[in-house]
C-alpha cells in the first residue's frame, strides 16, 4: 500500500495491487498493520479483505464524438464501493453518466480531440478500473452542402461531408 497522508489519529493508504496478499492468502483477509519510519508497528487483526479486480470487457461503440452513449462493459466495476463518480474517455471526462451498475455504465460522451485514449471508470471509494486504449475520439463532422436548396416533405436529399456517422455505422 501507499500513504497518501497520515498524522497520529490517522493513515489514509491506496491498497496495492493486492498480487502478494491474495497469493499468500486464499481467503484474501488480512490484518490491518502499520510501521511508522521509525519502526513501531500497530496491527488490527482481520481488518482488510482484498477484492477482485475489476475488469472492463468491452467498450461499446469504441469510437465516437461529443454526445456518443458509450456502453462500458465489465466485471465487478463498483471495485468495492457502491456506485461510479467518474469516467474519462481517452483524458476527457463524460459528460454525464447515465447509467451505471457492477457490470456495465452507460456514459454520454464531450468532446475530444481525434485521439486514441484509455477508458478510466472511477468508484465512490477511489478505485479506478482502466481498458488501455479502449477509446477514441473521432474527427469531428463537417457538412459541405446538400444535393437540393429545397424540397417537399418526402424529398430525397444527398448531405456531402465528412466524419458524418461520428464514429457510428449507420
Amino acid at each position: 500500500a501507499n500513504i497518501v497522508s497520515a498524522n497520529d489519529t490517522y493513515v489514509v493508504v491506496s491498497a496495492g495491487d493486492g498480487t502478494a496478499v491474495y497469493n499468500a492468502n486464499p481467503s484474501n483477509i488480512g490484518d490491518a498493520v502499520i510501521t511508522s519510519n521509525g519502526g513501531s508497528t500497530v496491527t488490527k487483526g482481520v481488518q482488510w479483505s482484498y477484492l477482485q479486480t475489476s475488469t472492463i470487457s468491452a467498450v461499446t461503440p469504441a469510437s465516437g464524438q461529443q454526445g456518443t452513449i458509450v456502453t462500458v462493459s465489465g466485471a465487478r466495476l463498483y471495485g468495492g464501493g457502491s456506485k461510479i463518480v467518474g469516467v474519462t474517455l481517452a483524458g476527457v471526462p463524460v459528460q454525464r453518466i447515465v447509467s451505471h451498475s457492477q457490470s456495465a455504465v452507460v456514459v454520454v460522451s464531450d468532446f475530444g480531440m481525434p485521439v486514441t485514449g484509455d477508458v478510466i471508470l472511477t468508484s465512490d471509494t477511489g478505485s479506478a478500473t482502466t481498458r488501455v486504449g479502449g477509446w477514441t475520439f473521432a474527427a469531428p463532422p463537417s457538412i459541405f452542402n446538400l444535393s437540393l436548396p429545397s424540397g417537399q416533405i418526402g424529398t430525397r436529399i444527398t448531405i456531402h461531408g465528412t466524419n458524418l456517422l461520428a464514429g457510428g455505422s449507420a
